[in-house]
């Protein structure tokens, strides 16, 4: 993110000369230890870091900065990298485009109890996207033309990277996403929100739909990069934890794991034995199941679970796998759970200001 560094005007805040070189420095330091891939966020909780979208409607579709150097950066980041045999594969939390007339504003996507809001963060609450809605790809891909498309013959791309935070890319209810449940997955008969709350076997069927439509958007993305010749093995990572440490688990999520747990029962702590983290698959079951929810809030729907099993055969998208401490990493088949036709992606999550200085992912 690095706001603090390059996101300051010019004087004793801006912690570079030239904004650029503090992703030099980011290439270097990777030649050096080995690594192949460039990464950097080109939306932050959805809005737009320091990319050019005047093509499409500048502030219209997507606020960008008036500070022009800013506005050049990810052009001007390309340039220094055509320098590097580094990969690309750039960070997007998606919720829809966010300017004055963007998508994502116009919250296409409504909860299944309420109208308001899925969850009490509201700050991620103003933009998000329904990705069962075909102009979400719609809007998505013009993303991909001015961040991607255009430099594929300067750089080669692995592809991308898209992580929804809270409420951006969330299971939706609404009329227009009931009318294409209906139409795709329960033979042409309409279902309601009520009907959904009540009917449980009904509400795991919708589920599943949507799930599947997450793929074909997944996939979607990949179509499209890879017609836009940007390779023919590109391919789309998504990760489905919006959390920033990593998801605790829906039962007795506040148990602490520990190799040696009778010090901390001393305590009075909740501890759980690694031996059997590792023997219940607590990761994996983690990952797979709907997150816990309180207050009349739908954190559940607000951030998916991962669904794993819809990509074993899948070449173009591939769901990232959490990992952090022994207890997620100790079970071959968890990680093996998690590889896609594509291969098999993980991601490190740490807490802000926690484990790591640098936090996040």
């Amino acid at each position: 993110m690095a706001d603090g560094v390059i996101n300051h005007d010019a004087g004793p805040y801006l912690g570079v000369s030239n904004r650029v070189n503090w992703y030099e420095y980011k290439a270097r330091l990777m030649k050096f230890l080995g690594m192949n891939t460039f990464s950097r966020d080109l939306l932050e909780f959805g809005h737009n870091q320091w990319w050019d979208s005047g093509p499409y409607g500048g502030n219209t579709w997507v606020y960008q900065s008036d500070n022009l150097s800013l506005r050049s950066l990810w052009a001007d980041t390309i340039t220094m990298l055509e320098r590097y045999e580094l990969n690309v594969m750039q960070y997007y939390e998606y919720a829809g485009s966010i300017g004055s007339a963007g998508l994502g504003k116009q919250k296409r996507a409504l909860p299944l109890t309420r109208t308001d809001a899925y969850t009490h963060i509201s700050w991620a609450e103003g933009s998000r996207a329904d990705l069962t809605d075909p102009d979400t790809l719609a809007d998505f891909k013009k993303m991909l033309d001015l961040t991607v498309v255009q430099y594929a013959t300067r750089k080669k791309f692995a592809g991308v990277w898209l992580r929804p935070r809270s409420s951006q890319m969330p299971i939706g209810f609404a009329d227009a996403t009931l009318a294409r449940f209906a139409t795709e997955a329960n033979g042409g008969v309409g279902v309601t929100r009520a009907q959904l709350q009540a009917d449980s076997a009904l509400r795991q069927r919708y589920y599943d739909w949507w799930m599947l439509e997450r793929r074909a958007f997944i996939d979607g993305v990949t179509d499209y990069l890879r017609a836009k010749n940007v390779g023919n093995d590109v391919v789309t990572l998504f990760t489905s934890d919006a959390t920033e440490p990593g998801r605790s688990h829906p039962t007795n999520g506040d148990a602490m794991i520990a190799e040696n747990p009778a010090p901390w029962l001393a305590l009075g702590m909740k501890v759980m034995g690694l031996d059997r983290a590792l023997s219940e698959d607590r990761q994996l079951n983690t990952l797979r199941l709907p997150r816990s929810t309180w207050g009349g809030w739908e954190w559940q729907h607000a951030d998916p679970w991962s669904d794993p099993q819809n990509y074993v055969n899948d070449a173009k998208g591939a769901p990232t796998y959490t990992f952090n401490h022994a207890y997620t990493v100790g079970r071959p088949g968890a990680l093996n759970a998690f590889r896609s036709g594509a291969g098999l992606a993980m991601v490190r999550h740490s807490a802000l200001n926690g484990e790591h200085d640098d936090g996040g992912l």
